[in-house]
């Protein structure tokens, strides 16, 4: 439950660079981190999210609006004092890192969020993944889901990540280790059936994806430990 902080230019050095360490910062696994410009965010197991100061690195204050595990954290994409999570107890929750209040909340009735990014255009729309293979599309001011996707086999969904143009979406599973990436700008909500493009690379569950920032090539992780690079050429 520690939060390690390394120096990238530094990671040959003595003891991988390390800068510093915060521990324990959460009782169980750290389950997600991020940088706002208040504070820096970790999520837990516990179902907390705790805020620690960029100075002294002290627990500053904490919400535990999650019942069950916190499985990501994000940022919002316009304002850095607003945080978004998703846990395994069917909660998205929208928190307010000033006022140290919970703004909203979106249930599911089952399920359980695995993973979640947030368009940077438009009305900038969170997009979670679950358990089950669905991913939904959450406008803060909705009640509901404004559109969704579904998996074709209904296989857990280990992370989504939004390319930089934002027309691509790029989901990792774990079942069949795989790389899918789904084009989330054409069509309306909940008319794409199956992803434009399918890879596999790892022996065991794909794990996180991220895309690099001229949209040409992924990058995954799996639980075999291997790291790979895929090309992307668009459709």
């Amino acid at each position: 439950g520690a939060v390690y902080c390394h120096d990238p230019a530094a990671a040959g050095g003595g003891a991988g660079g390390l800068l510093w360490t915060i521990a324990p910062a959460h009782a169980g696994a750290v389950t997600g981190l991020a940088f706002s410009e208040l504070a820096v965010l970790s999520a837990g197991q516990d179902g907390k999210l705790r805020a620690w100061s960029l100075g002294g690195r002290r627990c500053e204050y904490e919400f535990a609006e999650h019942q069950k595990a916190v499985s990501a954290l994000v940022v919002d994409a316009s304002d850095p004092t607003r945080v978004h999570t998703c846990g395994l107890d069917q909660l998205v929750v929208t928190l307010d890192l000033k006022r140290h209040r919970r703004v909203t909340y979106h249930a599911l009735r089952e399920g359980q969020f695995t993973a979640m990014c947030q368009r940077r255009e438009g009305d900038q729309e969170l997009l979670t993944a679950t358990n089950d293979g669905m991913i939904f599309v959450w406008d803060v001011d909705e009640a509901g889901p404004v559109g969704m996707l579904r998996e074709p086999r209904a296989q857990r969904l280990n992370s989504v990540s939004l390319s930089p143009s934002g027309k691509y979406l790029a989901v990792t599973t774990e079942q069949g280790a795989e790389l899918q990436i789904w084009d989330i700008a054409s069509g309306k909500p909940g008319t794409n059936t199956a992803p434009v493009a399918v890879g596999v690379a790892h022996a065991a569950a794909a794990k996180a994806a991220v895309w690099s920032p001229d949209e040409k090539q992924i990058i995954t992780v799996g639980k075999d430990g291997l790291v790979a690079v895929w090309n992307w050429f668009g459709e």
